[in-house]
């Protein structure tokens, strides 16, 4: 997935994730009030499920992925013994979610590395292996960034010029980022 440069679209569907969001929040607590009812964690599911497909669309692999865990954990719910826990991390899910859509809206670029520790509290919770930090990170390293320089291709008499040339370069830089 691309991430989002725009936040546009999230800022005309914002309203309707706040809302399905604060329906979810409704719901789990009321299914922790009276865990016998599986009509409230089911509309949970449904919500999470409806936030996923948003996520997807706006380009938010975190947000996708948060929501998915989301999913799975309030379909896992009902049949737990450690039904505590799993509202518990659903809970806080929610809170998390939002905020870090705020922070999408307010920078207007996505950090997907800031739900990881969310994310991984729902896979605890799950039962499942953790993700890494480097999850939402990707590289192409099917093509040489730089063709490879063979030391044997410099004359030594021109060592010295490149030496120099290179802390010039160096120094350039170092002005421009001071």
């Amino acid at each position: 997935m691309v991430a989002i440069t725009n936040t546009t679209s999230l800022t005309f569907l914002k309203e309707e994730i706040d809302v399905t969001l604060n329906e979810a929040e409704k719901h789990l607590e009321a299914y922790v009030a009276d865990n016998k009812l599986d009509d409230h964690i089911n509309a949970c599911v449904e919500g999470f499920h409806q936030l996923r497909g948003i996520f997807q669309v706006l380009e938010l692999p975190a947000a996708t992925l948060m929501s998915e865990e989301m999913e799975l954990v309030a379909q896992a719910t009902p049949g737990s013994t450690d039904i505590p826990r799993h509202c518990a991390a659903l809970s806080q899910s929610i809170v998390l979610l939002g905020r870090y859509l705020e922070y999408v809206q307010l920078k207007n670029r996505p950090l997907p590395e800031l739900m990881i520790s969310g994310i991984n509290e729902l896979r605890r919770a799950a039962g499942k292996p953790l993700i890494q930090e480097s999850h939402f990170f990707s590289v192409d390293l099917s093509r040489d960034r730089y063709p490879p320089v063979e030391a044997a291709q410099t004359p030594p008499q021109e060592v010295p010029r490149l030496c120099r040339r290179l802390r010039h370069m160096y120094q350039v830089g170092l002005l421009g980022i001071l």
